[in-house]
């Protein structure tokens, strides 16, 4: 299932270029393309919390009231110190609640920072040891180079002052790999094992042994390796050079850490917690006694049914099977709905909304999953599909189909979907208890 894994903090007097903006200046500044572009990347899940840091007290942010509401941004209040402003009181602010957060929502795993300072390159730093990502987001004349370069991603935004609305995402630093491979080891790495072009589950899993090797093989990792340990933080950097946005959900692993415990299986290294949150690769040949060696993890444990179904449910096409389509009366008059109104468009919240009111022993995110899978099934449409989802208007694209049909169409992507990611490792018996139809 799709989790909330992303925190956003907004630094709006970075945004709106320190505290003499002009009106019209904030008459063309807007949150919602920059929510827009962060939520596109491919490692953010759904955003859990998004705080936006300024002196809010100023009329003339009172322009952003109604975004920030339908944003579901918290607005915090910055005052400064002293009687007069202090430039760096937002800063601090952002990032005393950033690391509060890494200790107090384990769950939250990417960090995105809204402003180009430079100050902000020693969070991303210490997030990076604890394993989370980070990901910046400022003004293409304004970013810090050296933020930039230690972030995992980075999206440029234009002056609102500038005619183009156009964002992009830098993807290289001057060393000509991805945007945050800075450790000397990853570097070093880089220059000697190539980058996985295909991602399916054998592939990745001898690639990934490969990386671990590495490590194990270079004398410089080697004897880290046999003291103190490598954090995980570095091996996610490797993995993030090895495997472009490669996500361990889509070969059926909840946390990057899983991942290396089935890689380390039988293997001359291990994963090791040292609390009180520290996740390490170390040899097996030499265990410090203040740590506590995790699991293996066997090919047995990776083939279970909430497996399969995470692995449905993230990533593309997203498919989420729940009890409504496993009334197979209640589908049919689910279908005979969307049929009946295929002249008349709504949006995604619109059917989701008259759908929950006919059957309200749903939930609204049930009927959405619903919706959603029909969508990728590609028995709903959106229109424009220029326009992202939230813009669209959904309406039946084709003849109502007999039921059966539906179902076997959304069995066959799934199917597809899942030997795809898992290849011949694929459990035809698992994968039948996901159909109970």
């Amino acid at each position: 299932m799709r989790r909330f894994n992303t925190a956003i903090f907004y630094d709006v007097e970075n945004l709106t270029q320190g505290s003499n903006f002009s009106k019209d200046f904030i008459q063309n500044f807007s949150l919602r393309p920059i929510y827009q572009k962060i939520s596109a990347l491919e490692i953010v899940d759904r955003v859990a919390l998004q705080r936006a840091y300024a002196n809010w007290s100023d009329p003339r942010l009172s322009i952003l009231k109604t975004e920030i509401n339908q944003l579901g941004i918290d607005p915090i209040q910055i005052f400064g110190f002293t009687r007069h402003p202090i430039k760096n009181a937002a800063d601090i602010q952002l990032v005393v609640d950033a690391m509060d957060l890494s200790f107090t929502r384990p769950h939250i795993d990417i960090y995105v920072v809204v402003s180009g300072d430079g100050g902000f390159s020693a969070l991303a730093k210490k997030l990076h040891e604890y394993g989370r990502q980070v990901i910046g987001c400022a003004y293409a004349t304004a970013a810090n180079e050296i933020f930039k370069s230690v972030c995992d991603y980075f999206i440029e935004l234009d002056s609102p002052s500038d005619p183009a609305d156009v964002h992009k995402i830098t993807i290289y630093n001057d060393k000509g790999f991805g945007i945050g491979i800075t450790h000397p080891l990853v570097v070093r790495l880089a220059k000697n094992i190539g980058i996985l072009e295909n991602q399916n589950f054998e592939q990745v899993i001898h690639y990934s042994r490969e990386l671990l090797y590495w490590f194990y093989n270079d004398s410089s990792s080697r004897q880290q390796l046999e003291n103190e340990g490598i954090h995980l933080s570095v091996i996610r950097e490797a993995f993030k050079y090895g495997i472009p946005g490669f996500k361990p959900d889509r070969i059926g692993f909840g946390r990057f850490a899983e991942l290396l415990q089935f890689i380390c299986t039988d293997q001359p290294f291990c994963i090791a917690l040292q609390p009180p949150s520290n996740l390490l690769l170390l040899s097996r040949s030499n265990i410090p006694e203040t740590v506590e060696i995790l699991p293996d993890l066997q090919e047995s444990d990776l083939h279970q049914l909430d497996r399969y179904q995470n692995l449905l449910a993230s990533g593309k096409p997203r498919i989420i099977i729940n009890s409504i389509f496993n009334d197979r009366l209640l589908f049919a008059q689910v279908l005979h709905i969307l049929w009946s109104d295929r002249e008349q468009p709504k949006s995604l919240e619109n059917w989701v909304q008259r759908l929950s009111q006919q059957w309200s022993q749903f939930t609204i995110e049930e009927w959405t999953n619903c919706c959603l899978t029909l969508l990728n099934c590609e028995f709903l449409k959106g229109t424009p599909d220029d326009r992202t989802l939230s813009h669209q208007q959904l309406y039946w694209q084709a003849e109502v189909p007999e039921l059966d049909q539906v179902f076997q169409k959304i069995q066959d992507l799934a199917h597809h979907k899942l030997q795809t990611i898992l290849a011949s490792t694929l459990n035809a018996e698992i994968f039948a208890q996901l159909f109970p139809w």
